[in-house]
């Protein structure tokens, strides 16, 4: 790749700015005027056209004027390679995961914890259908029927017919909902009026 001519040296010289032979790689390119796919440099305006999808399978160009210093432009490439062509390094995506994991671990989503105060909501609908899973498995109820209990349970919240004082949640499982009535005939469950 070295052995191509330098046509835009601004461009070799954002190599200085970063130690990720990924994105040097790509700025020596850009130097040689091989920009990545999606984008075309116009030298007498100093403009950069990115070509993006959009609805109806079009796509659009976008026309951005870089700056005139090295390193704003590294910056303002760097940026539009990540954001509009989605380009990352391998380097970017491990820092992005980590960045992920520390999100994760700073605030973890506390399940050791009384029915009421188990948040998001999300997770309270997940335990709600594994319970309704587990009910299914061991009472050998059909898709359908399984589904229906589901259905049963949210209404009953909704019209407040059952509140969080009628779930028994215990060692990160709801374990039983107090005021659900099972016909064994019938195979259904309906709430105790």
């Amino acid at each position: 790749m070295r052995s191509s001519i330098v046509v835009y040296p601004c461009f070799q010289e954002c190599q200085n700015f970063t130690l990720d032979q990924y994105w040097k790689d790509i700025f020596f390119a850009c130097s040689c005027n091989k920009f990545p796919r999606g984008t075309r440099y116009d030298s007498s305006t100093n403009t950069l056209y990115v070509r993006t999808p959009s609805a109806g399978g079009r796509s659009k160009t976008e026309a951005i004027d870089l700056p005139t210093e090295p390193e704003h432009i590294f910056n303002t490439l760097i940026n539009i390679f990540r954001e509009k062509l989605s380009l990352y390094s391998a380097t970017d995506l491990q820092i992005k995961k980590d960045e992920i994991d520390q999100i994760q671990n700073e605030d973890p989503i506390n399940m050791d914890c009384e029915w009421k105060k188990l948040k998001p909501r999300t997770i309270k609908t997940m335990l709600i259908m594994n319970f309704v899973n587990k009910i299914r498995e061991e009472r050998g109820l059909t898709i359908k029927q399984a589904k229906s209990l589901l259905h049963t349970i949210q209404l009953a919240f909704q019209f407040k017919k059952l509140n969080s004082d009628d779930i028994v949640y215990k060692d990160r499982e709801i374990k039983e909902i107090n005021g659900l009535v099972y016909d064994e005939e019938k195979k259904v469950y309906a709430e105790d009026v």
